[in-house]
């Protein structure tokens, strides 16, 4: 009787851990329609999460985030399980801020679906020991902390098709980057209207992307849009869709504290500076600091000829000026990035390409003469790394006529090449599968070290190292010019333009015609004279003409007649 109640026990436990077992999941792709990363620091992360929000509702699944380390090959130790909220709407999506985490430290993690109200993170640990070969996993590294010297890698590359499947994305993901700078022009769904819905539909495209979604879903990103993202070609701060493209933004993209100030010291302006960027709706300019490098992200689309004459906005300008004194004045800081969408160089020629920093000189030798004033007396380094133009290229500054500072330009991903701007001094490479990779060394001297690698179809193109130069020496500065294409159209476009003159011109001339017949036919002529001294001066007068020869005679003795009345408009000469 007692090894029968025993049999049963047993039998009951194993159903039990059975019916346990059962109410987990690990099938990421089945509930998980993509996530991205950003804001990464050196103790945080945030991640935007979107559901198969279906999936999840039909099988009453909760789900839970699972952080983790490897402290060694054969070990894991949970840092954290975090239940996932997902708010009940028609387009589901989370933030998730992963906080006090260790600097330098490199986490991994998983997503858990289960019908349990709570994970224990001994459940958790189980479940993913068990199923290493199903696992859906994921990675990141936090930078070391904040103001140390630090060695790190990101990439920078902007334009890419909407929905894009290039292999491109599948080199990216292999440069194993600490995170990746998105230029902008992430799609090119050039939304006109100020609809929420086709925001979300642009960026569902994107990752609708198998080789997109594995880049983005494995690599922390900073993404600041351009034109085509924000609205459509050359769209400016004007568009009707900025509204739309602003709450998307916010709502889908993971990203750092915008418009960001450090209020800590209270000083007045700061706090009323502060206080004005918090009453503005728009813009996306931030910026972070990893290791003693800072980034300055720059946002040229949203207040882009709001007033006339101007690309940044008043308050936008105001916020760099003091990003730029902070920069100055930190002795930690010794290198500053400038991100922006677009080219910086342009000394004049010839060009049929849009070269909107070029349109704004008086802002470009504002922005310049503040980098004199904060940065080049405090002896720190500046790059500037831009998109927008479907093309690699490099410039150590020498081409730079505002600033001086190195120029990187990193695109296209996936767009047909075009080139703008230049000179560049160690040359330019139209073309697509293309990106940089950027590499900082910072030994805690004076100097930071940056490693430029521009990569075309995944081989190095362009190369050059801040603290070696002479390695990699410029040949003859490389200026874009216009291709046979951009030729073609502006010839077609010319000849089309003096068409559609010449048309306007002949109309008008046919109609003058048609008008002076009609006047002709019908005998009257109406003549208006004005400013002479006589006193019915201005007048109105009736001339009848006919062809008739007697009728001529009879208007002529007429005409000749009137010449003599002292009240006529006519004088004999």
């Amino acid at each position: 009787m007692i090894s029968l109640k025993f049999f049963l026990f047993v039998i009951l436990l194993i159903s039990q851990a059975y019916a346990e077992d059962s109410k987990h999941s690990l099938d990421y792709q089945k509930f998980v329609r993509f996530h991205w990363k950003g804001d990464l620091t050196s103790h945080s992360l945030t991640m935007k999460i979107f559901p198969q929000n279906d999936e999840l509702v039909k099988e009453k699944y909760n789900t839970f985030l699972v952080l983790y380390t490897k402290p060694d090959d054969k070990s894991l130790s949970i840092a954290k399980t975090i239940k996932v909220e997902f708010p009940k709407e028609h387009y589901p999506v989370t933030q998730l801020d992963l906080k006090d985490l260790n600097p330098h430290t490199q986490y991994f993690y998983s997503f858990v679906f289960t019908q349990a109200g709570k994970l224990d993170s001994d459940v958790a640990l189980k479940l993913i020991q068990d199923n290493k070969s199903s696992l859906s996993e994921f990675t990141f590294k936090t930078f070391s902390a904040e103001l140390a010297p630090a060695n790190f890698t990101f990439g920078a590359a902007s334009c890419a098709r909407s929905g894009s499947n290039s292999p491109v994305f599948n080199s990216l993901h292999d440069e194993k980057l600490d995170f990746f700078l998105q230029n902008g022009d992430l799609n090119y769904d050039d939304v006109r209207v100020n609809n929420l819905t086709k925001y979300y539909e642009a960026y569902y495209k994107v990752f609708s992307s198998p080789n997109q979604r594995k880049f983005y879903e494995g690599t922390p990103i900073s993404y600041v849009w351009d034109d085509h993202d924000f609205g459509f070609n050359d769209a400016d701060g004007n568009s009707p869709s900025k509204p739309a493209s602003t709450q998307a933004y916010k709502d889908f993209v993971p990203h750092s504290p915008l418009k960001n100030i450090d209020v800590s010291n209270q000083k007045e302006d700061l706090i009323k500076l502060q206080e004005l960027l918090n009453e503005s709706p728009y813009g996306i300019f931030r910026s972070f600091v990893v290791g003693r490098c800072m980034f300055i992200i720059l946002d040229l689309r949203s207040f882009l000829e709001v007033k006339p004459g101007e690309i940044l906005g008043e308050l936008q300008e105001k916020w760099l000026e003091y990003q730029l004194k902070t920069a100055g004045s930190n002795s930690h800081i010794k290198q500053i990035f400038i991100v922006g969408s677009i080219p910086w160089i342009f000394n004049g020629g010839l060009t049929f390409e849009e070269n909107v920093w070029h349109e704004y000189l008086p802002t470009k030798q504002k922005i310049s003469d503040l980098i004199q004033e904060h940065l080049y007396k405090n002896n720190k380094t500046i790059m500037m790394i831009g998109g927008d133009a479907h093309m690699i290229g490099f410039d150590d500054g020498r081409n730079n006529e505002y600033g001086g500072f190195p120029v990187v330009q990193a695109a296209s991903l996936d767009q047909k090449p075009n080139c703008k701007g230049g000179p560049y001094s160690h040359g330019a490479k139209p073309g697509i599968e293309q990106y940089g990779v950027i590499e900082v060394e910072d030994n805690g001297g004076e100097k930071v070290c940056v490693k430029i690698d521009l990569k075309s179809g995944g081989k190095s193109a362009i190369k050059y190292d801040t603290c070696h130069p002479e390695l990699y020496p410029s040949t003859k500065s490389f200026k874009c010019h216009p291709s046979w294409g951009d030729f073609s159209l502006m010839v077609a476009g010319s000849l089309s333009g003096i068409a559609l003159l010449g048309g306007v011109i002949a109309y008008f001339w046919k109609k003058a015609r048609k008008q002076n017949a009609a006047m002709t036919k019908s005998g009257v002529v109406n003549i208006k004279y004005s400013g002479l001294e006589e006193e019915n001066s201005g007048k109105s007068f009736e001339m009848k003409e006919n062809n008739d020869l007697e009728d001529d005679k009879v208007v002529s003795k007429k005409r000749k007649g009137s010449g003599t009345n002292k009240n006529s408009a006519f004088k004999n000469d």
